[in-house]
């Protein structure tokens, strides 16, 4: 960024917390099972590597994130459940690490509930798109830049118990640029460069890297979503580990209240909140007792 531009972004971040001054509560008292989360048409989750909030929320690098704030919520006390990476994205998808504690190929695909097959059951579709997938059915641990820890629904892609087909787990390239045509859910995995995890050309910043992606990816679905009862979710798996796991996770969309967001959040609330918007009666893993996000919309 050169000189003359910086003096507009300090001036563009101002305007941002200025902008952002209430703050959400959760209130103890309602039950865990009250429909307080609004019905999304459709809800989109982009998930990012490694990164502290400070790395994205005031920096430079992170333009594009930065510049949406102002009508979206940000949560400021946002956190991973584990390290690393693998773990998080199993969290995030069936309320469980699965017993998984690293990042190398599980020994056996999964029987466990999850958010793919409980849509699935319920007449709902569910998808995760990934960047540099091969092919439909591929079920190694990488190919090119694509990496299966990143990608859960992989491990209950099977014909077993809450186990789904592999159409649930599609390339990047499939993601429609008709939106109406997207599942009820999907989840957006970048490649290991373009979601942060490596420093890459052609920036080599990673947060940089994620945040352009995202703009050149994902806008588009962006300035739909909120005109069209839908919701874009933008988050992390872990922090760079120098904290105490907290992330970024901003809510963009229709029924979304502008501002900044005090409640303490993890990828089990999260889940329960998609499950909640979709009117899901089952809830997987740590969801079925963990709070819906209740108090950021409007």
């Amino acid at each position: 960024m050169s000189l003359n531009h910086k003096p507009c972004f300090i001036v563009l971040l101002l305007i941002v917390f200025i902008a952002l001054l209430f703050s959400c509560s959760y209130s103890d008292t309602k039950p865990l099972s009250a429909p307080s989360v609004p019905m999304f048409n459709k809800i989109v989750v982009v998930i990012g590597e490694n990164e502290k909030p400070g790395s994205v929320v005031g920096d430079t690098s992170a333009s594009y994130m930065n510049s949406i704030l102002t009508d979206g919520v940000y949560f400021v006390n946002s956190f991973a459940i584990e390290h690393p990476s693998q773990p998080n994205y199993l969290d995030l998808i069936s309320g469980s690490n699965q017993g998984i504690v690293d990042d190398e190929l599980p020994p056996s695909h999964f029987t466990s509930s999850n958010l793919a097959s409980e849509l699935i059951n319920n007449g709902k579709k569910f998808v995760t798109y990934s960047e540099d997938l091969p092919f439909i059915g591929f079920d190694g641990p990488t190919s090119t830049l694509y990496a299966r820890k990143h990608n859960p629904v992989a491990n209950w892609v099977g014909s077993n118990t809450n186990q789904v087909s592999d159409g649930c787990s599609l390339s990047f390239k499939q993601f429609p640029t008709n939106f109406s045509m997207l599942p009820d859910v999907s989840f957006v995995i970048p490649n290991l460069c373009n979601d942060g995890h490596d420093l890459c050309a052609p920036y080599f910043n990673r947060t940089k890297q994620f945040d352009v992606w995202i703009r050149n990816n994902l806008d588009k679905y962006r300035q739909w979503c909120r005109y069209n009862n839908s919701l874009l979710i933008i988050t992390f798996d872990e922090d760079d580990s120098s904290g105490a796991n907290k992330i970024s996770t901003l809510f963009y969309g229709a029924k979304v209240a502008r501002g900044i967001c005090v409640d303490s959040i993890n990828h089990f609330r999260v889940l329960r909140t998609i499950e909640e918007a979709m009117r899901l009666s089952s809830h997987a893993g740590s969801s079925a007792s963990s709070k819906p996000i209740t108090s950021c919309w409007q």
